[in-house]
């Protein structure tokens, strides 16, 4: 049996630690200097901006910057920031186990980095750093076994989800999580691409003719050459976003505008 650790970070709390600055602005001010006012700003609703500094004195402190999470290979060291325990500003080294994991944390399942880190209270919100010092990951949960035997179970929401939640937020847009609307068989179609397992009738893939049977090739361009390239292209999209799909259909290649469908 297996459980979580600690609170896990859902897309209102994921940029705690992160000192985005654009044009000034910053989302956590805990990387500014201690004393400084900070105008606290919370929601409860998913994807919220949950702090302001205004302070103008703090904004000589550096901004933290991304890297590409879709970069990440097995294997790759990483490193995790946080204060464990309370212990402020700890580094745990490990590497990167597994990506595109998918997690349920309370009600929503998230699709994470599995890293060999350590994670623990305090690690949450806290930025997985790769060799590069980027942020590559906003660490989220980790899960053990009930006698404690199981260890570096660390997950992490992956920076290009992170950066795409941050860019609405400071836009003052509403963040939305998205769903293609259809389901695909796992295993490669013989010739490549992806089959459709099924589409559901409510969803914008019905309505641009997808049906069940039919081979995914492309989307926005690229190969799909595993579940792995729908699973990080929709890290960057919400609903309403749409993906430009190629599919195989009785020989005949089509090509289709998609709008993702809220879950």
């Amino acid at each position: 049996m297996m459980e979580y650790t600690h609170k896990p970070v859902l897309l209102e709390e994921c940029l705690d630690g992160l000192n985005i600055r654009p044009g000034g602005v910053y989302l956590d001010g805990t990387l500014g200097r201690a004393g400084h006012s900070l105008e606290i700003v919370k929601r409860l609703a998913a994807g919220r901006l949950i702090a302001i500094d205004r302070d103008k004195a703090a904004l000589d402190a550096a901004p933290a910057r991304f890297g590409d999470s879709n970069t990440l290979r097995i294997g790759e060291p990483v490193a995790a920031l946080g204060d464990s325990l309370g212990y402020r500003a700890t580094f745990t080294d490990g590497i990167v186990s597994a990506l595109d994991r998918e997690v349920q944390v309370d009600d929503t399942k998230m699709t994470l980095i599995q890293t060999s880190a350590a994670i623990n209270y305090g690690n949450s919100g806290g930025p997985l750093f790769n060799q590069y010092g980027q942020v590559v990951g906003i660490n989220t949960v980790k899960i053990v076994s009930e006698d404690g035997s199981a260890e570096g179970l660390g997950f992490a929401i992956p920076s290009r989800r992170v950066k795409y939640v941050a860019d609405r937020l400071i836009a003052g847009e509403e963040v939305r999580a998205g769903i293609f609307g259809f389901m695909v068989y796992r295993t490669l179609a013989e010739g490549g691409g992806l089959e459709l397992q099924s589409v559901e009738r409510s969803s914008d893939a019905w309505a641009k003719g997808l049906r069940s049977g039919d081979i995914l090739l492309e989307a926005n361009g690229v190969p799909i050459t595993g579940l792995e390239v729908l699973t990080r292209l929709k890290l960057d999209l919400g609903a309403g976003d749409s993906v430009t799909l190629t599919y195989l259909r009785n020989g005949e290649r089509y090509t289709v505008d998609v709008e993702l469908i809220e879950p």
